[in-house]
């Protein structure tokens, strides 16, 4: 598979390398390869990329010389099929040294063509047409450019119909299909295509406004962000902002209150109904279990909406109006078990506790039960922040709850039904497991995990999964810049035969959600789960064979402070988003 936006990475160790390939054979039976520089009677001096080893003549079997011409079509021959711009590229300087030599031009024909065939396959058109044109002016009458030529113009047709296909598709109202056609589309155009990425977040913008207008203000807010990825103008912006509230209700859901309260600050002070901050803070003290404080928040978030005309600028007035009010009579006829407290003593005090792990607590039906998922969860959590953050942080015991049934886990799920953060994201029905901050007995923040006992894939899969989301809250800059990244990178520390089961149903699938809306998205599609984490998993697990566990930290370390795209054109040398989507499609789909 071709990657032309990791050339310069793969290339740097051929770079680095001599022009000819000496091999030295020891006395022991291993090879050592580089450039001969010195041999005497009492030693041979071999180079290497970063040095030299020197090696007394008495530890050295057989020597073997190279010739540089000789070094360049053996390397370039290995490289064919796996990267044939690479061999290109050999070839060529092959040639600079003998113009004369058959078979580096017959190689050169050869790679030129592979390379064309790849591109094609990528649907990288432009490129495809730019490598042809090199095979052209190197041999003009190559029996393989007339077929190429007729391929090329087959694709440009079609690339032609899927625009078409997709501006037909809007006008009968079928945005779905508008949308997936425009990002076929976009696939086949060159990477950064202007065009393309404004036509693409005019298109989400579009779609966006149509859900608003039905009320759909989750899937509104997906394509928002989308067109935002792609470009979008003031328009877009406009539009996130009003959304801003329902952003908020998805931090809250995923447990992190003080990251919510900062965003409500935020918004405090500019959104134009003064109803909604209030209505928000009311939200966050409810899940704290601050009943009466929460009661007073709904009440107050209540009478500001009655006091105001209709608001075009915010969130529609009977919205706030009807989440406030009908989360005001849940509080009032069910308070959330009653505040922590009474959660614990639920949920937790008929459960065995083991306090052996130095980093966990967990509590299950059975003292040996506790132990052994407290063993499995400290050496998942010993090895993962070694790997990701290069230390095991100092931090508080984390509570892991482990209920004896999925029933039962799914009826400890501390928001009442009717709440107003219902439907923003997946369901406890849906989920094997979760992990948030929240309060402990005492009032102090801490990080829980909760599962279930009769789930057969807790040890192997689920418990390492939730214990990832762990490290991430403990040190992990990364974490919560990017929903799709949080849950991938946990998806790595399931068991192998999980992996391979994801990436086995995502090329099944034969399709992806594309890469400016995946990235882009906050928290996990409703319509799209499965397709969601397949693709996640395969995504994670293509950047990180991109290079060394050193270079995975500082991919990680980078992605703390700066965008997905920048991130990956410092750490793999990505040009763009639209360049990494076609590399994953031709490595996914190879």
């Amino acid at each position: 598979m071709s990657r032309p936006g990791l050339l310069l990475l793969l290339l740097l160790p051929l770079l680095a390398r001599p022009v000819a390939a000496d091999e030295i054979v020891l006395q022991s039976g291993g090879r050592l390869e580089g450039e001969i520089v010195e041999i005497t009677d009492e030693r041979v001096v071999l180079k290497i990329p970063h040095g030299q080893i020197i090696l007394e003549r008495r530890q050295v079997a057989e020597i073997r010389r190279e010739d540089a011409i000789d070094y360049l079509k053996r390397e370039a021959r290995s490289r064919m099929e796996r990267n044939p711009q690479d061999a290109v590229l050999l070839y060529r300087r092959a040639l600079k040294q003998d113009p004369a030599d058959e078979q580096a031009r017959t190689g050169l024909e050869d790679s030129f063509v592979l390379w064309v065939e790849a591109l094609l396959r990528q649907h990288r058109l432009r490129e495809a047409i730019d490598a042809l044109e090199q095979l052209h002016a190197f041999r003009a009458d190559h029996p393989r450019i007339r077929p190429l030529v007729q391929e090329i113009s087959a694709e440009l047709e079609e690339t032609s119909r899927y625009y078409r296909g997709g501006m037909e598709a809007f006008k009968r109202g079928d945005d779905r299909r508008g949308l997936a056609l425009l990002a076929a589309w976009r696939l086949r155009r060159p990477a950064g295509d202007d065009e393309a990425r404004k036509a693409l977040a005019k298109a989400h913008a579009h779609v966006g406004r149509r859900a608003l207008e039905a009320g759909a203000l989750r899937a509104a807010l997906d394509h928002f962000r989308t067109a935002k990825a792609y470009g979008g103008g003031r328009e877009v912006r406009d539009d996130l902002f009003r959304l801003q509230p329902l952003a908020v209700l998805e931090v809250l859901k995923e447990g992190d209150l003080r990251a919510a309260r900062r965003l409500i600050d935020r918004i405090a002070t500019s959104y134009p109904d003064p109803a909604v901050p209030v209505f928000l803070r009311a939200v966050a003290a409810h899940l704290q279990g601050e009943v009466a404080e929460a009661v007073e928040g709904y009440t107050e978030s209540a009478r500001l909406a009655e006091e105001r005309v209709r608001s075009t600028d915010g969130l529609d007035y009977e919205e706030v109006r009807g989440y406030a009010m009908s989360t005001l009579r849940e509080a009032i006829a069910h308070p959330p078990q009653e505040g922590v407290g009474k959660w614990r003593e639920v949920f937790i005090e008929p459960l065995e506790p083991d306090l052996s792990s130095a980093y966990f607590t967990v509590y299950a039906p059975t003292d040996n039960r506790a132990g052994d998922l407290a063993e499995v969860a400290g050496e998942v959590y010993r090895r993962a922040s070694k790997e990701l953050l290069g230390r095991v942080p100092s931090k508080d015991r984390i509570e892991v709850v482990v209920h004896a049934t999925r029933a039962a886990y799914i009826a400890a799920d501390p928001v009442p039904p009717g709440s107003p953060l219902e439907g923003v994201t997946i369901p406890r029905e849906q989920t094997g497991g979760c992990c948030y901050d929240t309060l402990g007995a005492e009032g102090r923040t801490l990080v829980r995990i909760e599962i279930f006992l009769d789930d057969p894939r807790l040890a192997e899969d689920t418990l390492p999964h939730e214990v990832i989301h762990a490290v991430q809250r403990h040190g992990l800059g990364a974490f919560r810049r990017m929903h799709w990244f949080d849950e991938g990178l946990a998806t790595t520390y399931e068991s192998k035969q999980a992996s391979e089961r994801r990436i086995g149903r995502l090329r099944q699938a034969g399709r992806i959600i594309p890469f400016p809306q995946f990235v882009s998205l906050q928290s996990t599609p409703p319509g799209s789960a499965g397709l969601f984490y397949d693709q996640a998993h395969a995504l994670s697990v293509f950047l990180k064979q991109l290079g060394s566990p050193e270079d995975w930290r500082r991919f990680l370390s980078l992605l703390a402070t700066r965008s997905f795209e920048d991130t990956i054109r410092e750490a793999w040398g990505v040009e763009s988003l639209d360049d990494l989507e076609r590399q994953f499609l031709g490595w996914i789909f190879a």
